[in-house]
């Protein structure tokens, strides 16, 4: 494997990383928000 496709797969992972993060983060938020509305 060359250290180009490496490099690229790996910020691939990054990414698909970063934007798991974000909807769990929104998900997480989302929770909170429905806790409120419905106390």
């Amino acid at each position: 494997m060359t250290p180009e496709k490496q490099m690229t797969q790996r910020s691939r992972m990054m990414t698909i990383n970063k934007v798991t993060d974000l909807v769990a983060s929104v998900e997480t938020k989302a929770t909170e928000i429905h806790a409120v509305i419905n106390n």
